[in-house]
This record gives C-alpha cells, structure tokens and sequence, in this order.
C-alpha cells in the first residue's frame, strides 16, 4: 500500500519506537488524524463565520446566476414553468443532504495524485466516522450553500417571473431579495416575526395560494438547513472539549496514556461518540500487542461500523494472519 508524503513523515517520527509496519500505520493514522482534529479546534470562531459566510455568498451567487441564463434564453412561456421546477430541485438537494448527517463508517481516505506514471491512489488518512462528520467543515458548508441558494432561487422567482409570483408589478431585485430574506427569517426564527408582528416585507394575506405553498416550501427548507446547521454547531462545541482532551504534539507515551483513559467516564467519549470509542480502544489494544483483546472485542462487536479496508490493517506481526475479520 502507497502512502502520502504527510502520512509517511508521521510514520518516521515513530520510526524504531514501535516494531510491526502494520501496528506503527495504525497508530500513526489515528494520532495524525486526531491531531489534525485538534487544530481544527483550534481555529477562532471568526475563521469559521467567515467561511460559512463566503459560502452563503457563492450559493447566492451561484442560484442568481442560473437564474438569470434562463431567463436570457428561454422564452417567458417556459421560464415562468421552469420555475415552478426549481423549488422541488432545491427541494430534493436539502433532503439528499440528511445524507451528510448519517452515522458513517470508520474507513480509509486516498488521495489521488498525478505523475509521469499516471494517477495513482495513496493512503492519506483515516475517516473517523461521527468525529469527522461533525468536525468537518462539509455538513455545514453545505447546509450554508443550500440556504444561499434557496434565498438567491426565491429572490430570482420573484423579480423575473413575468407575474413577479403575485407580489405586484413594481418589484425590483432589492424588494424581491427582502421578501425572500423576510421569509427566511421567519422561518429560522421559529415563528417568532408571526407572534411580535415583525415584518420588512409585505403581507402574504394577498398572494395566490400556489405561491403561499411556494413560500411555504422555500420556508421548510430554510428551517431543516437551520435546525440541522445549529444541531451540528451544537455537537460541534460539545466535541471540541472531548478534541481539546488530547494532548498538544504528544509523544508516544503521552497519546497511549490518552487512549488508555479515552473511556473513563469523565471523557464523555463513551458516552458521546461510543462506536469511534470503541475502534479506539480494539486499536490500543492492537497497538499494545494485546491480540487476545483485540481478537474478543472484534467478534463481540461484530457490527462496528469499520470498513474491510481499515479491518484489514489489523494482522498479527508475526504471522500475518488477520486479527479483525
């Protein structure tokens, strides 16, 4: 198996320290990858809103555009049809997403990289399932990018529809774009603009009741991208204290002290994340040479949700046969 530069150097740091190729690839995959979820911790709460907002910008930008090419070629007829489309399209995007929010599986990341040989894949990293998901910044981006993009697809409605969706004939982009943010708002904050009466666009009473159900629609998915955004940020918070729990640049004694005490009680990982948890501890085990263990806490949890790929990194050093089948 052909590794990446980034992976190899890990191994040369612990190279001598621990016998078994297979045993050192193990431990250097899991503490690199930690480690890597350590400094994504780091990172300030600024960095983060700023990145969620350029990625709000480029659905906006993104829905706008497509708008506005179908509104240059096709004719008026079929553009004003087509757009009654495009609501079940972004529908079906944000309800493909709960995808990204699924339990997944421990397994292996390559990396495909390009030489006079051709492309080749090589071992990068190790995908530790619920840890990766929530700490990944690619739920949220996406979740950010489907609000974006439903607002800009509202907004485009609205403004270049021949009817302007009912809202009257003296509709600009910027009235058009507070009637969409209106409706976010209200949806986002969970009826709180209906109770206090708070409003910076124009009573919906009037419009036909297919374009009520069309702002109905666009509102529900606005609140799954919020309520499955905040529930991410929410975990997100929750793990950073469990990230932070592990040591700073740790040397080899250090991080076996932490995998070692992963699952007191007082960690939370147990209790938070108990499938990673485990790999974690049938990984120590495996690391400390204990293959008994490793061999009965495989088949007692059978079911772990690791891929084959990961399972077969797990061999006797000795005799090569597998420890985790």
């Amino acid at each position: 198996m052909e590794l990446s530069d980034k992976l190899k150097t890990e191994l040369d740091s612990i190279h001598g320290r621990m016998k078994g190729d297979s045993r050192r690839l193990v431990y250097a995959l899991i503490r690199s990858q930690l480690n890597e979820y350590r400094l994504d911790c780091e990172k300030s709460i600024f960095h983060t809103v700023g990145e969620l907002a350029l990625q709000c910008v480029l659905g906006i930008g993104t829905g706008l555009l497509f708008f506005l090419i179908l509104w240059f070629i096709l004719p008026s007829f079929l553009f004003d049809w087509g757009t009654f489309l495009i609501i079940f399209m972004i529908g079906t995007i944000a309800y493909k997403g709960k995808e990204l929010t699924e339990s997944s599986r421990v397994t292996l990341s390559m990396e495909t990289i390009e030489d006079e040989k051709g492309e080749r894949k090589q071992l990068d990293r190790i995908i530790l399932g619920k840890v990766e998901k929530i700490l990944s910044n690619r739920t949220i981006s996406f979740l950010v990018i489907t609000m974006g993009l439903a607002l800009s697809i509202q907004t485009s409605m609205i403004w270049l529809h021949s009817s302007h969706m009912g809202y009257g004939a003296d509709i600009s982009f910027l009235k058009a774009f507070l009637i969409s943010l209106d409706n976010l708002l209200h949806g986002v904050c969970l009826d709180a603009f209906e109770i206090y009466g708070i409003t910076i666009a124009q009573s919906l009473e009037d419009l036909p009741f297919i374009h009520k159900t069309l702002v109905f629609g666009f509102r529900l998915i606005y609140d799954a991208c919020f309520i499955t955004g905040g529930f991410l940020l929410f975990k997100r918070i929750q793990m950073k204290s469990l990230i932070m729990s592990i040591p700073a640049q740790p040397t080899m004694e250090q991080f076996r002290e932490w995998m070692d005490n992963v699952t007191q009680s007082e960690s939370g990982w147990l209790s938070h994340y108990t499938e990673e948890t485990m790999f974690i501890v049938i990984s120590n085990h495996y690391i400390h040479r204990r293959h008994n263990e490793v061999k009965i806490l495989t088949k007692s949890f059978k079911h772990l949700p690791v891929s084959q790929p990961v399972r077969a990194l797990f061999v006797d050093d000795e005799t090569g046969a597998p420890l985790w089948t």
